[in-house]
């Protein structure tokens, strides 16, 4: 029998956990939760419009409600670094390799419709990782109906890896978890980053100010949050976060497909 693990690495993220654990629990045997308890780049404040904004210790309750939501599948597993390249090995290194047959990397705001986790977990695996396609949502808290980011490439979903089909552990990568090279599913999962609640993005963009340098990142437009996401309206344009690549979200559509809530 296939034995598959899911690992989640997180360091904020109550909005939809729930959510995403229950769209995946019903195809793994263990949800491996790494929390860390400090961001990349061992920061721990950030100066923002002339203020020092000190980092809490714990961001929200996301640890609690995914214990909740996973049940006796549940493992917090303990791994920190000072960068994200390679930690994904790392853990399946720990933690999967020689326990389990396949792992699958999931971020907290990732969520499956039914059929469409079913599919994903039913694709045939070797030894390139297999990735979900992926619907961007769109939705700040002054907005009540649903918008999608266009299709992004190298912005997949889930990966799904086969540790039988592999000589050794896998290198994969940093925060899309595939190493540089995958297959792509016809499997959709939705991804709900950009439809947090106000507080979990104030401190997402925060983090991502005060680590961009330290993990040789993207500087993020410090306006990005006031500006581009809370004042947001159907004409603004230019919408990703780093300043550099700002481009790459042009705009949004209105999204009229099924949402998985």
């Amino acid at each position: 029998m296939t034995t598959t693990a899911a690992i989640y690495r997180c360091l904020y993220g109550e909005d939809y956990v729930r959510q995403s654990i229950a769209s995946i629990l019903p195809h793994v045997d263990r949800v491996l939760f790494c929390l860390h308890d400090q961001p990349w780049g061992e920061v721990h404040q950030v100066k923002y419009r002339d203020a020092t904004i000190e980092f809490p210790a714990r961001f929200d309750r996301i640890l609690e409600l995914a214990r909740e939501a996973a049940g006796d599948k549940f493992l917090r597993v303990h791994h920190y670094q000072p960068r994200p390249h390679g930690e994904f090995g790392a853990l399946i290194d720990r933690f999967a390799w020689r326990t389990f047959d396949r792992v699958v990397l999931m971020e907290p705001d990732q969520v499956f419709l039914p059929d469409q986790a079913a599919r994903f977990f039913a694709e045939p695996t070797g030894e390139l990782p297999v990735c979900a396609s992926q619907v961007e949502l769109w939705r700040p808290p002054h907005v009540h109906e649903w918008y999608r980011v266009p299709e992004r490439r190298m912005r997949h979903g889930p990966v799904l890896w086969d540790l039988g089909a592999q000589d050794s552990v896998p290198d994969a990568g940093t925060a899309a978890g595939t190493g540089g090279s995958w297959i792509t599913s016809e499997a959709v999962c939705h991804n709900f980053g950009f439809a947090v609640s106000r507080r979990t993005m104030f401190w997402k963009h925060m983090v991502a100010i005060a680590m961009a340098r330290s993990i040789g990142d993207s500087n993020p437009d410090p306006e990005w949050y006031e500006k581009k996401w809370l004042r947001w309206q159907p004409d603004t344009e230019d919408l990703e976060i780093s300043m550099k690549h700002s481009h790459t979200i042009p705009r949004v559509d209105r999204y009229e497909g099924a949402v998985p809530l």
